[in-house]
């Protein structure tokens, strides 16, 4: 994950993105460990879409997230997720039914 203001044209510090199911931590990563940069994402996304200040661009699970692996189970409704990245806060969301 990384953040970028208006006219910022270098790669940032790396972050350290974290998600937590209920209270339990289940993925602790860096964007240091990313395949690709960050600037080459956005370079190559704005090559076939229209990008615009505050977009989110989801790259996917850092290393180590298996579907279902004992002790983590599926998230169910009714289940909270937690996501909160260095320096930028968090925010809490409350799974439906599908």
């Amino acid at each position: 994950m990384t953040l970028a203001r208006h006219g910022a044209a270098r790669s940032q510090a790396p972050l350290g993105p974290r998600f937590s199911a209920d209270g339990a931590v289940r993925r602790n990563g860096s964007t240091a460990d990313m395949t690709f940069a960050d600037l080459e994402l956005v370079h190559s996304l704005g090559q076939f879409m229209m990008l615009r200040p505050g977009d989110v661009i989801n790259t996917g699970t850092p290393a180590g997230a298996v579907p279902g692996q004992a002790g983590a189970p599926y998230l169910r409704a009714g289940d909270g997720l937690d996501v909160e990245t260095d320096g930028s806060g968090g925010r809490h969301q409350t799974f439906g039914e599908a």
